[in-house]
């Protein structure tokens, strides 16, 4: 746990193009995720991504007073399928959720 105020300049997304490091030390770094355009916007995810839209948004909105209405967030809102991790999908570990009332099961 660390108190890390350059964070605050980097602004929060649910498909973030950089994530937060620290070493041993406890010296914080922004780390590019991908290539990121000049002029764009540097940003990390506040929450925990592995977590669905519905409990990313409560911890924003609690924690951080972020009503997220990202991309991301509202295809997952529409789309019970876009729930499940892209890459477990594509490694046949999982069927994709076909309604929300089996990403409640689950």
């Amino acid at each position: 746990c660390g108190v890390f105020p350059i964070t605050k300049k980097v602004r929060h997304s649910c498909s973030p193009n950089s994530f937060t490091a620290t070493n041993p030390g406890l010296s914080f770094r922004s780390v590019a995720a991908r290539d990121i355009e000049k002029g764009e916007i540097i940003t990390a995810s506040y929450v925990d991504l592995d977590q669905d839209a519905r409990w990313r948004k409560q911890q924003l909105l609690e924690n951080f007073a972020i009503d997220c209405k990202c991309l991301k967030c509202e295809k997952e809102d529409t789309d019970p399928s876009s729930t499940m991790s892209p890459f477990l999908a594509n490694e046949g570990y999982f069927n994709p959720p076909s309604s929300f009332a089996e990403v409640e099961q689950y």
